[in-house]
């Protein structure tokens, strides 16, 4: 759910640039920071600041947004012209205008342009860093690792280790596209989890289902997983392949519960902006019980909670998010929750 808020939001909001031409953009980029024009914060509510988000472009004119480190992203089109990067969708729309502000080899600084284009206050200016010089940046952790047998280490997939799938669409859409069941269990309440290892020669073994949901779904998921074996990229650390194991989650909400978590979200979302902190907890409260389980909703309750003064338990919500995996709770449990 919060990616396809925060990619509603990325495509509906949009200065000197130094190459001009799709060859300057080439490459993977993650975003660093976030803030308004004037240099002013986002506000913590709002999902962009503290979500990763990785621009891929390719020679090809496609463009990738990823909002997980691990997925490829979502296809898209883009072009290039006297430092103005549009961004269309793959049928040739243009959906979002950025004002290339700066570009070295290491960093990219993108000025979105809101309503009143590019002079409006509610323009949102990303500076992004090359993928490879941002996961240098990031200190491994003993918990990157999960096993060293005879010389041989394997890492935990995290941003900074992790293998690429380098299928023309995303590996999470070519198992939807091919399993042939998945529209039938989408509509019910349900996680799939599977674990398996890319090796540093590209090679994929030792498939695990760490989370069934039936054997019918179960079964087409292995045969689907197999069909791309040979299409993954290895992971490097220190300028090396490294061995690094992956998992790919399926997270499904039936109608019945995701109708009223969109509905207690919008709510709680408008009572945060209007600073009605105690009503938005209601709301956050209500879609919890429908899905416990929900990143965004935590995120939201979390910040509620610290706006508030409730500071245990915002935390609590933050960790939680940490242990679903996600590390959008990274910086505010950096800020608030390390005393």
């Amino acid at each position: 759910m919060r990616q396809l808020i925060t990619i509603a939001l990325w495509l509906c909001c949009g200065c000197v640039f130094a190459q001009d031409g799709p060859k300057a953009l080439l490459g993977s980029w993650v975003k660093a920071k976030v803030e308004y024009r004037d240099g002013t914060a986002l506000p913590d509510e709002d999902g962009v600041k503290h979500s990763y988000l990785r621009y891929s472009f390719e020679k090809t004119s496609r463009l990738f947004v990823a909002l997980a480190y691990e997925d490829k992203g979502m296809a898209m089109a883009y072009s290039m012209g006297k430092g103005i990067l549009e961004v269309k969708s793959p049928q040739g729309f243009t959906m979002n205008r950025f004002l290339v502000e700066r570009q070295t080899e290491g960093e990219m600084v993108l000025l979105q342009a809101a309503n009143g284009g590019f002079s409006d206050d509610g323009c949102v200016r990303y500076y992004f860093t090359a993928e490879p010089s941002y996961q240098a940046g990031i200190p491994l952790r003993a918990e990157d690792v999960l096993a060293v047998t005879a010389g041989d280490t394997l890492f935990a997939a995290s941003p900074k280790v992790y293998a690429k799938y380098s299928g023309p669409v995303s590996f999470h859409d070519f198992l939807t596209a091919n399993i042939p069941s998945y529209n039938t269990v989408q509509s019910s309440d349900n996680t799939f989890l599977a674990s398996f290892i890319v090796r540093k020669t590209g090679e994929v073994d030792s498939l695990q289902i760490l989370e069934s949901l039936n054997p019918v779904f179960d079964a087409q998921f292995t045969k689907a997983f197999h069909k791309a074996k040979g299409k993954w990229i290895p992971a490097t650390l220190g300028g090396r392949n490294v061995d690094v194991r992956m998992l790919e989650r399926f997270r499904f909400v039936s109608s019945r519960n995701f109708l009223p978590l969109y509905d207690y979200s919008s709510k709680a979302r408008s009572a945060i902006q209007a600073k009605e902190y105690l009503k938005a907890l209601y709301y956050l409260d209500m879609g919890l019980k429908k899905v416990p389980t929900d990143a965004d909703l935590l995120y939201q309750r979390a910040v509620v909670r610290l706006r508030l003064g409730n500071r245990a338990a915002a935390c609590e919500d933050l960790h939680q998010i940490k242990a679903l995996g996600k590390q959008t709770a990274d910086a505010l449990i950096s800020q608030s929750c390390t005393n």
